[in-house]
């Protein structure tokens, strides 16, 4: 298999990022959200235009395999991700540790981000610490989310994930 590059996100990634996101969304976390709740974080594949928009209000990188997208993760300068997600037929293949790798590249020494239960379950094998749980209001229906951190030593994640 073809090595994993991670690149800032560009106009011709909006179609396929959408995709990740909202197959994450509505299929891959079947097992920990009802339909209702995963409807109401993403009830259709987000608008093209809408998507592009919030994509490039934030920095956005994309994990390229194969010429596909594997995932994509928007971080700013103080190491908050805001989304991450990364494609079904392809977790397990490094996408988090890279995202981890570039973020320490670019000098951030402390990762955070509200993680699903789905994300939360992979994010402390990958040791992030959860700082609290979190409910979250969307429309009529409340998520729980976790608030959680990893530190980062500079040029290189703090584990071996």
């Amino acid at each position: 298999m073809k090595s994993l590059r991670v690149r800032e996100f560009e106009d011709v990634d909006i179609g396929a990022t959408a995709q990740v996101f909202f197959d994450a969304v509505r299929l891959g976390a079947a097992d920990y959200y009802d339909d209702r709740r995963r409807a109401a974080r993403a009830e259709k594949v987000p608008d093209a235009d809408d998507w592009h928009e919030r994509l490039l209000s934030q920095q956005t990188f994309v994990a390229e395999l194969e010429a596909r997208v594997a995932g994509f993760m928007t971080l700013d300068v103080d190491g908050h991700i805001d989304l991450a997600f990364v494609a079904l037929t392809l977790i397990g293949k490094g996408v988090a540790r890279a995202f981890e790798a570039e973020a320490s590249r670019l000098g951030i020494e402390r990762l955070d981000t509200e993680a699903s239960h789905m994300a939360r379950r992979f994010l402390e094998r990958q040791g992030w610490s959860v700082v609290r749980q979190q409910s979250v209001e969307m429309g009529d229906v409340s998520l729980t989310n976790f608030l959680m951190e990893k530190r980062l030593v500079a040029g290189t994640p703090s584990s071996d994930a």
